[in-house]
């Protein structure tokens, strides 16, 4: 056992197997005359640690539970007790503040959810004879946007009420009155390859196909009488830099690649991985979106196998536009000479590609042509659901990326 601490320090001890242990101090007793106060009351906890002495008690970190967990104090009988008898005598008092804060905070909400409304009425601005569907779309957005603690655009202060009302609404009628979850569904594939139609599946999951006739060979797998395709295409190996890209099933059926890369492959770019997916303009034209930061790229599809090696050129003019130091894109596009595709798997990120193209869309029809470049610069000047709690829209996101990029850089 190490030096046993003093008892007025504020430590940091441990549940363990064999007592309290203190990462500099070793195990170590608890002190005389303390007991241990549990969490769950605040006010008396609040009032054991303004009398100073007093330890933290955490459950330690374990294979299935990998963050430490504040199971409460050790701190003196009599300051535990004195906080107790205090927290008795003030009971009443408190439960009233406590009903007059909430009622405050409830009538607090409520303008605002008015406030919201009306901003959302506004901007749906729908003829007199469909002002009863505006104010039902209105209220609704508004309560899902406006509730507390969910981190929707509605509870954000970075944007101005207009927007927050613009985004909330569009939002609302995107997932009720569109097809938009339908298509969200179909450009998420799960974890096993889409195996040619049959019937039923076999023990292993797989889509059963028809089997072969006795002593025949199979189609599939080469094996005699095996109904069931167990074989997968080798995936590829994840070896140096790597660039992973995570492509829709259309893109996919478009790009026809021999294999996809396996969840464990991740992107060694500064960037991360990407998703990317297809839309049907004519020409054909390809939405990448980088995963941590949502920064579109437009480039044009054809000639389809060749996507992936022209898209480095692609993301580098989207850089320079965007202010981005040579030395940075260099290293981007050097961590970027090999890629992979893999399947999509954030269903957010598939989400804001659908809402970035019908934006792109949308824009494309009012300028009357497609310029990819200013459409992408357009585009990531988007405020986005994921983002609200960092930079908002994609363009500060990379800015702020790149100033940290440059910090490191100096540094």
């Amino acid at each position: 056992m190490d030096d046993q601490p003093v008892a007025g320090a504020v430590l940091d001890v441990y549940d363990g197997r064999d007592g309290l242990w203190n990462p500099e101090h070793g195990v170590i007793e608890r002190p005389e005359g303390w007991e241990f106060l549990p969490t769950g009351d605040a006010f008396v906890t609040r009032r054991v640690k303004a009398a100073g002495d007093y330890w933290f008690v955490w459950r330690p970190r374990s294979r299935s539970v990998p963050h430490r967990r504040l199971l409460g104090l050790l701190a003196p009988t009599t300051a535990i007790e004195a906080a107790r008898a205090e927290a008795e005598a003030t009971l009443e008092v408190r439960s009233a503040r406590q009903a007059q804060g909430a009622h405050y905070r409830a009538r607090r909400e409520d303008d605002y959810r008015g406030e919201l409304t009306e901003a959302i009425v506004a901007f749906l601005d729908f003829v007199p004879e469909h002002a009863e569907l505006a104010a039902t779309i209105a209220a609704d957005a508004a309560g899902r946007a406006g509730e507390v603690e969910n981190g929707r655009v509605g509870r954000t202060r970075k944007l101005s009420l207009d927007q927050r009302a613009d985004l909330a609404a569009r939002a609302l009628i995107r997932h009720r009155h569109t097809d938009y979850e339908d298509r969200l569904e179909a450009e998420v594939w799960d974890d096993e390859y889409h195996l040619p139609p049959g019937q039923g599946r076999c023990p292993t999951g797989r889509r059963r196909v028809p089997a072969p006739a006795p002593g025949a060979t199979s189609a599939l797998v080469g094996l005699p009488g095996e109904s069931c395709r167990h074989r997968r295409p080798a995936r590829p190996s994840q070896t140096g830099s790597m660039l992973v890209v995570h492509a829709t099933k259309k893109l996919l059926e478009r790009l026809r690649p021999a294999a996809l890369a396996g969840p464990e492959t991740s992107s060694t770019t500064a960037l991360g991985s990407w998703y990317a997916t297809v839309l049907f303009w004519h020409p054909q034209v390809a939405l990448f979106v980088n995963e941590p930061s949502l920064l579109p790229v437009l480039m044009p599809l054809a000639p389809a196998v060749t996507l992936l090696e022209r898209f480095p050129a692609a993301l580098a003019t989207v850089l320079v536009a965007h202010g981005a130091a040579e030395g940075v894109i260099s290293t981007e596009l050097v961590e970027m000479e090999h890629h992979v595709l893999a399947k999509t798997t954030n269903r957010s990120i598939v989400g804001m590609m659908n809402e970035f193209a019908s934006l792109a869309d949308a824009w494309r029809d009012q300028d009357g042509e497609a310029d990819l470049l200013g459409l992408s610069l357009r585009l990531a000047a988007t405020p986005c659901g994921p983002l609200y709690r960092r930079h908002v829209s994609p363009d500060r996101e990379l800015a702020a990326w790149l100033r940290e990029s440059a910090g490191g850089a100096g540094g």
